[in-house]
């Protein structure tokens, strides 16, 4: 049999890592390990490194570093560029898509003296969009799957060699990977040479890409032993990337997206940018990082802007919007909670940088979905209110700990929110009842409110006024809903107040509660936090959902960063908690995502009768209130 012609690409997938430098020594033994496969194997290959991979092999494989330089030289090896911190390009601004490809590449331009002309990210996202952006910064061509090729010429038959796709003013060629054959590379030779003879003989390179592990040293080590096992003994001819594009042209496509692989989208998805679709709480670390790098531009100098755009980047690497588990996506709560705090200390940065002070108030569609919201602000507290979803809050930021307070997982791809309010039949007469009911969506409170900014010496207030409907035990009831947003003379304080008046001259009985999805964070598998209902203390580990009765004060305490809230209440509450579940690998859900509380009152209103409710909340940096 005719060897096959191949061209291979090795690439690591930066893991998330909440501790810098944990995987530093397995980095260090890849770079040993490649230079031993081209020296033993005599093959030529192409690489892929993030950013921080290549500083770390700068600092601790120098000699391995200038070896590969002299591969470079030869024609052994090429280094293939791409984003810094191999981030999903399409969802972000030029401006930050320019920056991730230009700090890689002039990383790889002074480390392995050569310049990138080819472009690859692991999630293998891909918009036609992208064309100008790449060729801009020099790149000739880029890796797409195989079966995005075929689904765009029409055809199932097989696709090598490389394609060129137009926007605008610039080309960009598209190689496409075989799929089949990187599953089969690091099987048994018998697997791999069936594979080989089911592709038949052909003048053209297969293109395969292969991930290097990085759980322990012996994975590497195995990994490293098969790839020399199976090139011993099959004959192939290596070539890299790039000399592909010595081969003719399959002529031209309009490719005008790829979803990309392993970001947890389903088959018949046609962007990456369904993730945002599919994930509010992907779509909102999005925004959020939208918002930062609007704030810096509109605040800083560019000297600046520059520094706080750099540190922006991380934020782009596909485990915050991969709708993945295992610390690989958004449903992993520890991914959520550093995306979240990285977020928060660009924004400080901003903010000091700026000399930003005090509190003020700023109205933005800043979730890109038509309408205005409203982002208030004081040193210590943000919060986003979406006045046209019920009033409700989608983030609630304590800054000194660097928090998301709303940052819950919601298993149905609901909407996570704080404040979401409902009227309730009182014929619930169980947390089981009540935990149904809210998972349902039922009296849900979500009409728009208008509303008016009130800055007063001491304060700042939204209020917002609405008349809602709803029903309850089958009869249509209506509610002239005054809602407030304040902070007040404290930076750690917020009083949400609500003003009721029955809009019938029915008389009204029901429970009236608002709803809020809190985020949580596991540790070691353990979770950190400690919960207090009248200065006694509620054990979590106890069966749940949880219903107490006639509450005044509840706090919660997070006794790993040591920051704790409080709510007090003008009256006492009833108060409903639960844990928001999702599931991992199976149909039940295991995985611990969130809790709800569910603060409720007895509602009793004659026709046109009035009531007023409050909830006060406070916020200690130590986790002591005075």
């Amino acid at each position: 049999m005719k060897p096959q012609k191949l061209s291979l690409l090795l690439y690591i997938k930066d893991p998330f890592d909440l501790k810098k430098g944990s995987f530093d020594v397995l980095y260090s033994q890849i770079a040993v390990e490649i230079r031993k496969l081209l020296e033993e194997c005599k093959i030529r290959l192409s690489l892929y490194l993030p950013g921080n991979v290549i500083q770390v092999w700068n600092k601790q494989n120098i000699a391995d570093i200038v070896w590969m330089r002299g591969a470079i030289r030869e024609g052994k090896l090429e280094i293939v560029g791409g984003g810094f911190y191999d981030a999903m390009l399409p969802l972000f601004p030029t401006e930050l898509q320019e920056l991730q490809l230009k700090e890689h590449f002039c990383l790889v331009e002074k480390v392995f003296q050569t310049e990138p002309v080819g472009y690859f990210n692991s999630s293998m996202a891909w918009e036609i969009g992208m064309t100008e952006v790449l060729a801009k910064q020099g790149f000739r061509y880029t890796l797409v799957s195989e079966k995005s090729l075929q689904d765009t010429l029409g055809r199932a038959t097989r696709v090598t060699g490389w394609y060129t796709a137009e926007d605008r003013d610039s080309v960009m060629r598209l190689l496409p990977i075989c799929q089949n054959l990187c599953e089969v590379l690091q099987q048994e030779s018998s697997t791999l040479q069936a594979k080989l003879e089911s592709l038949g003989e052909s003048e053209t390179t297969w293109v395969v890409t292969q991930a290097i592990p990085l759980s322990s040293m012996e994975k590497i080590g195995a990994f490293f032993k098969r790839l020399r096992e199976n090139f011993e003994q099959f004959s192939f001819q290596f070539w890299t990337l790039s000399h592909v594009l010595e081969e003719s042209s399959g002529g031209k496509v309009n490719l005008m997206s790829d979803i990309g692989t392993n970001v947890g989208l389903p088959a018949g998805s046609h962007s990456c940018r369904e993730l945002l679709l599919r994930r509010p709480e992907a779509d909102l670390m999005h925004k959020q990082l939208l918002i930062a790098n609007s704030h810096a531009k509109s605040l800083l100098p560019e000297k600046e802007l520059l520094g706080v755009q750099r540190k922006l980047l991380p934020l782009m690497a596909p485990e915050y919007y991969a709708d993945l588990y295992d610390n690989e996506g958004v449903r992993s709560p520890v991914v959520r909670w550093k995306g979240n705090a990285s977020i928060i200390a660009v924004e400080e940065e901003i903010e000091n940088r700026a000399k930003l002070d005090g509190r003020r108030v700023e109205v933005s569609d800043f979730l890109r979905n038509g309408n205005r919201q409203i982002l208030v602000n004081n040193s210590n507290l943000q919060f986003l209110l979406e006045q046209r979803k019920g009033a409700t809050l989608r983030s609630l930021v304590y800054k000194p700990a660097q928090l998301n307070l709303v940052s819950a997982f919601q298993q149905n791809g609901d909407v996570p929110r704080a404040f979401a309010d409902h009227l309730l039949p009182t014929s619930l007469t169980d947390m089981k009842q009540i935990d149904a009911a809210l998972n349902d969506g039922q009296g849900i409170l979500s009409a728009p409110y208008d509303y008016e900014i009130e800055r007063k010496e001491n304060s700042l207030g939204v209020m917002l006024r609405a008349e809602q409907m709803a029903n309850v035990a089958g009869k249509e009831h209506v509610l002239h809903i005054d809602k407030k947003f304040e902070l007040n003379r404290s930076n750690s304080e917020l009083d949400v107040r609500y003003a009721l008046t029955n809009g019938t001259f029915s008389d009204l009985e029901a429970y009236f509660g608002t709803e809020l999805n809190l985020g949580v964070r596991i540790v070691h598998g353990q979770r950190a936090y400690s919960l207090k209902i009248n200065g006694q203390s509620v054990s979590l580990d106890a069966s749940v959902p949880l219903l107490f009765p006639d509450a005044t004060v509840v706090s919660l305490k997070d006794g790993l960063l040591s920051y704790a809230f409080r709510f007090r209440f003008s009256q006492p509450v009833k108060v409903a908690l639960n844990w928001i579940m999702g599931s991992h690998q199976t149909a039940a859900p295991t995985v611990v995502q969130g809790v709800r509380l569910f603060l409720f009152w007895n509602l009793k209103l004659q026709g046109q009768g009035e009531t007023d409710f409050g909830i006060h909340m406070d916020f200690s940096k130590r986790g002591f209130f005075l």
